[in-house]
């Protein structure tokens, strides 16, 4: 819906993400929330999906949760390397070959 003003300024109402030229704040949040997900998943060794944001159930966002919540999350390099028998700089190159 586009509504026309007096002083000939257009806007559109139903327009969630721009409020009067501001970005709104829970957009910024979820933005916000994603980059720290991001950051996270390629920190601690998991696969990102920008899907599992605020999705309980997938494991990655459960480590991320207690990670926020300065609990005890899963290192998933620590773990692969001790699956593989590697140091970590060895578990490291070899997940970049």
């Amino acid at each position: 819906m586009v509504i026309t003003y007096k002083n000939n300024r257009t806007v559109n109402k139903g327009n969630t993400i721009m409020r009067n030229n501001k970005i709104d704040p829970r957009v910024k949040q979820t933005f916000n929330d994603l980059d720290a997900y991001k950051r996270f998943c390629v920190a601690y060794g998991y696969k990102f999906n920008e899907e599992d944001l605020y999705n309980m159930r997938r494991y990655p966002m459960q480590q991320f949760n207690k990670f926020r919540n300065k609990k005890n999350c899963k290192d998933q390099w620590s773990y692969d390397a001790n699956r593989l028998r590697l140091n970590i700089g060895e578990a490291l190159s070899y997940y970049t070959k």
